[in-house]
């Protein structure tokens, strides 16, 4: 990290003729046109070039560093340090530059110049930068205008130390990532909320040693991910020096102990880390190492006990800390409970995926998650903002780890802005986002939009019209902006009118396919007049209107392709999956070839009859679908989503995501729990002199083998695995109903990953 810069800097705006007025908006000082001096002496810093570059992209009117201090009639801004501040700075009555590193004050001076005054005060140098990317935050920047509230004052630090993500490109994104400046911008827009470390997971391309320098220009810290693989090559400091002596500043390394290509089990990678770690201090002294405990083998195997006892017992000074990631076979106050006092704790968190992830989505309809890839375009912030409020105890901060390039583009900027600050309101960071990325005129009605967005999400589909509003929203939007030429300057318009468009597809898709479900039941309801075969050839009539009244794929990708929507690329992979039905035509089709190869009457009707009453548990039953929230009543959570993210504790619904499966919709949707945690039901309100049975289908992600128990002792079946579509039935013992109420527990009996439960039955006899 740079060091020493010069510490005062002085950004000058000078004013056309006509001057100062007041915008009628309380205490907003508007510049209505702006003229630049700038020395071409002056020693230029990063701070104030960052600043001037950012507002020059943002208006028409220049902005550059002067040299020496503007005449008292020319609006400034004054950017110094703690230690080396302007000469004009006078501190305002109550406004003190936090002693935390990276903080700073910000504050508008109407009186002690005869033009405003703008200060930007750090503690250190890098707080004059992320001074100067509050300041950007509250300007309101127009392309003919500037204007600021004349009574600011702001003194911010970060509540966390590191607040990181990790940069990995991905093919045809809405940025080209082979390009240094497309990479260098994004790197930039971050550390206006706060960011002040970037991961690397490769750093043996040109472009990674031209970043870290950039980083380190910018005194930025670089971390490192090396996997299992990579520590395990090397050996001495030659291999340190041939690997690493290319990149410029190297702050930290993180090392994966699981869920990473190549890592072996953590009884040979301890042994070879606890011999890396002091070679590679050699050659960077000051760099920290970070370790994480995650699970190994398929994301099931754990090794706690070796890892935490070699820890206690052997402290090695060179280690910093411990991060808590994906498939951490604990949650991070046990991780702190088992952590020696001297080692801190860091987040490696996922907020890129949608699927198959750290962080599942809560309440996620079954044809949004049927529809969408895992690495979809994902714009989550409330959920964001949430899991960072549930894990910011005991932790020094995260480094957000990446696989889909901008797509999660939203989730980033959250997560930074609450770690700088976990009090700020989410509606200030969405605001913010808004109006730095799309301009102050639009601010509100993109806070707004992003909502809209993530409550396409929220809920069942059936009763979700938020798509369809969404879709409205973002194209007003776009039409506010100057249309399709908006769209091609702005990628995040760009990304956000795509997701928009895809969700209201799908939206309108899943309503016409669900209407033609109810008619093909309702013709299937008339067989015993009408007969079997006829009543499956209406039903398949029906099915089948929607291939004629819906707009086909290739016409939707046409529309798309006409507003400028390129094809990223996840696109075609969610447009195939969502013109995969949405309903359960494709089972319904597979159970009619079945029933019209029977040959009598009466095994048809009785086919026809199941296919109805599919969910009817009879009189007196109980019914669950354990996989679709709203048709789970008897499923038991441990804890809350909001103090549970992670779902260390409680069962999460999991969608087998096979959009061409000729299997029904609830077979292909489970709840499932994580590392070996019981999944609970418990029922109330049963007959206590009745018999009860369950019938049950297995079909979860993992294949997982278990036994079902009741609380009181009773073994309803000892170990058993997936069942596929078949129904398996057991006896429940009377024993366990007689007080009228029943738990059921279900718990692996094999090493993998968690029990999952697709469809229950409990009937009464």
């Amino acid at each position: 990290m740079v060091q020493d810069r010069v510490s005062l800097l002085i950004v000058t705006f000078v004013i056309a003729a006509g001057g100062f007025t007041h915008a009628e908006e309380a205490h907003y000082i508007d510049i209505p046109s702006l003229a630049v001096f700038c020395s071409p002496s002056a020693g230029q810093t990063i701070a104030a070039e960052f600043l001037c570059d950012e507002i020059s992209k943002r208006t028409d009117l220049a902005v550059s560093v002067a040299g020496t201090a503007p005449a008292d009639t020319q609006p400034a801004v004054f950017m110094g340090t703690v230690a080396s501040p302007p000469d004009s700075y006078k501190a305002p009555k109550g406004l003190k530059v936090p002693e935390t590193p990276d903080g700073f004050v910000l504050s508008v001076d109407m009186k002690i110049r005869k033009a405003p005054t703008i200060y930007v005060i750090g503690r250190d140098e890098r707080g004059v930068l992320f001074g100067a990317g509050m300041l950007l935050r509250r300007l309101n920047i127009g392309r003919k205008t500037i204007n600021i509230d004349e009574h600011l004052q702001v003194s911010s630090a970060p509540h966390s130390r590191i607040r990181g993500h990790k940069l990995l490109p991905k093919q045809h994104d809405f940025i080209d990532w082979n390009s240094l400046p497309d990479k260098s911008q994004l790197v930039k827009d971050l550390v206006i909320f706060g960011t002040n470390v970037f991961n690397l997971n490769r750093y043996d391309s040109p472009m990674d040693e031209q970043l870290s320098r950039m980083l380190e220009a910018y005194g930025l810290d670089l971390w490192l991910t090396l996997g299992g693989g990579r520590v395990m090559s090397i050996n001495n400091a030659g291999d340190v020096r041939n690997k690493f002596g290319h990149l410029t500043g190297i702050d930290a390394v993180t090392i994966p102990g699981g869920d990473s290509s190549g890592t072996p089990e953590h009884r040979v990678l301890i042994p070879q880390i606890m011999r890396f770690g002091p070679v590679f201090k050699q050659s960077f002294p000051k760099a920290e190492i970070w370790f994480s405990n995650q699970c190994g083998e398929d994301h099931a195997k754990e090794d706690n006990d070796f890892i935490f006892d070699t820890l206690n017992r052997s402290q090695p000074a060179w280690l910093d800390g411990m991060t808590y990631g994906p498939w951490t076979k604990m949650d991070v106050p046990e991780l702190r409970r088992r952590l020696p006092a001297r080692y801190k704790i860091s987040l490696k968190v996922d907020i890129c995926h949608n699927r198959g992830c750290m962080f599942l989505i809560p309440k996620w309809d079954r044809a949004m998650q049927r529809s969408w890839g895992r690495n979809g375009i994902s714009v989550m912030p409330r959920m964001m903002a949430s899991i960072h409020r549930a894990m910011l105890e005991h932790t020094e901060g995260f480094i957000a780890y990446n696989h889909t390039g901008v797509v999660n583009d939203l989730n980033k900027f959250v997560w930074s802005a609450r770690a700088w600050d976990p009090n700020t309101p989410l509606h200030d960071v969405l605001y913010d986002y808004g109006k730095v990325f799309f301009g102050y005129e639009h601010a509100d009605a993109v806070a707004q939009g992003l909502l809209m967005l993530e409550d396409n999400w929220r809920g069942r589909l059936e009763h979700n019209d938020s798509p369809l509003r969404a879709l409205e929203h973002w194209k007003t939007i776009v039409a506010d902006m100057g249309g399709a030429g908006a769209i091609a300057k702005n990628w995040r318009l760009e990304l956000y009118l795509t997701r928009a468009y895809i969700d209201a597809q799908i939206k309108r898709k899943y309503d016409a396919e669900m209407r033609c479900e109810r008619k093909a039941y309702k013709a299937l309801e008339d067989a015993r007049k009408q007969g079997a075969i006829k009543a499956i050839k209406a039903a398949r009539e029906s099915l089948a209107e929607v291939d004629t009244a819906f707009q086909s794929k290739e016409d939707f990708k046409r529309e798309m392709e006409s507003l400028g929507l390129r094809r990223y690329g996840d696109m075609d992979e969610t447009l195939d999956n969502m013109y995969h039905a949405l309903n359960d035509r494709q089972w319904l089709d597979s159970q009619f070839d079945e029933i019209l190869n029977m040959e009598d009457e009466t095994g048809r009707l009785a086919a026809i009859d199941s296919i109805i009453d599919w969910e009817d548990p009879g009189p007196g039953g109980f019914y669950d679908n354990l996989g679709v929230v709203g048709m789970q009543p008897h499923l038991v959570r441990a804890k809350p989503w909001e103090d549970d993210p992670a779902f260390d504790y409680s069962p999460i619904e999991f969608n087998m995501h096979r959009p061409d499966s000729t299997q029904r919709h609830s077979m292909l949707v489970s709840a499932v729990t994580r590392y070996g945690n019981a999944l609970v039901m418990r029922y109330d309100g049963l007959d206590p002199a009745a018999s009860y049975r369950m019938q049950v289908i297995y079909n979860g992600p993992w294949g997982s083998e278990m036994k079902c128990e009741t609380d009181d002792g009773f073994l309803i079946h000892d170990s058993f695995g997936n069942t596929g579509s078949e129904k398996v039935e057991f006896n429940i013992p009377a024993a366990s109903t007689r007080d009228g109420e029943l738990e059921l527990q279900w718990r692996v009996t094999t090493v993998t990953r968690g029990p999952s439960v697709t469809e229950i039955w409990l009937r009464k006899d």
